[in-house]
C-alpha cells in the first residue's frame, strides 16, 4: 500500500495526504486504484479498510466591531435611498405606459 503526501492543501492547520490503495476486482480478476485525500492520522485506518468519517470545519463568523455600526447605518440609508429611487422610476415608467396605452386607444377610436 502506498501513500503520497500532498503539500498544498492545508485545511484548519491539518496536513492532508493523498492515499492510494490497490483493490482487486473479483469479476475481472484485475486491479484498480482507490484514491482519497485524508488527514495524516486517518490514513492507516483507511488503508486497513476501517470506515472513516471526516468532519467539515466551518469558518468562524466575524462579529461586527464597535466602529462598524455607523458604517452599517450609512450603508442601510444608501440602500434605502436606492430602493426608493428605483420605486419612483418604476412608478413613472408604469404611468408613462398607461398614458401611452390610453393615447393609442383614443387614436384608434
Amino acid at each position: 500500500m502506498a501513500k503520497k503526501a500532498v503539500t498544498s492543501p492545508l485545511i484548519g492547520s491539518k496536513k492532508l495526504v493523498k492515499a492510494i490503495r490497490v483493490v482487486k476486482k473479483d469479476e475481472d480478476k484485475g486491479y484498480c486504484f482507490d484514491e482519497k485525500i485524508l488527514p495524516q492520522d486517518l490514513v492507516n485506518d483507511w488503508l486497513a479498510g476501517k470506515p472513516i468519517e471526516t468532519k467539515q470545519v466551518e469558518p468562524a463568523k466575524e462579529e461586527p466591531k464597535a466602529e462598524e455600526p455607523a458604517k452599517l447605518k450609512s450603508q442601510k440609508l444608501k440602500s434605502q435611498k436606492l430602493k426608493s429611487q428605483k420605486l419612483k422610476s418604476q412608478k413613472l415608467k408604469s404611468q408613462q405606459r398607461k398614458s401611452l396605452n390610453q393615447k393609442t386607444l383614443n387614436n384608434i377610436i
